[in-house]
């Protein structure tokens, strides 16, 4: 049920703002989330994809950008993946530790020297 609501507000936003904004990006990852609450890790790895290059598009390499990858990439259990964007968004300028400490995306990542080094 939730996938379909996600599906029809998917192409509802794609509608309204085309397939390349920013709404339709942040669209693709709630259905990524949703299939990741699933264990579909494939196919949310597919939609996290097409949301990335939509945000690189939009929002260029930004601090946001690079933080994201990394949520995304710990939601996929991708532990390297993970300590590099969240490594490449402070070196950009992301600077909320206490967020990155307490975001659930990253609860894959509690307990590792590298990513309790990153949020000291």
């Amino acid at each position: 049920m939730a996938q379909a609501f996600y599906e029809r507000a998917l192409a509802m936003q794609e509608k309204k703002w085309g397939s390349l904004s920013w709404y339709t990006s942040a669209m693709l990852v709630d259905l990524a989330r949703l299939k990741v609450a699933q264990d579909k890790f494939s196919e949310a790895d597919l939609l996290f994809k097409r949301a990335t290059e939509i945000a690189q598009r939009v929002q260029g390499e930004s601090p946001i950008f690079s933080y994201n990858q990394a949520c995304y990439s710990a939601l996929l259990k991708d532990r390297d993946k993970a300590i590099y964007f969240l490594k490449q968004a402070i070196a950009r300028g992301f600077d909320a530790k206490y967020k990155i400490a307490h975001n659930p995306d990253f609860v894959s990542l509690r307990g590792d020297p590298e990513f309790e080094a990153i949020v000291k």
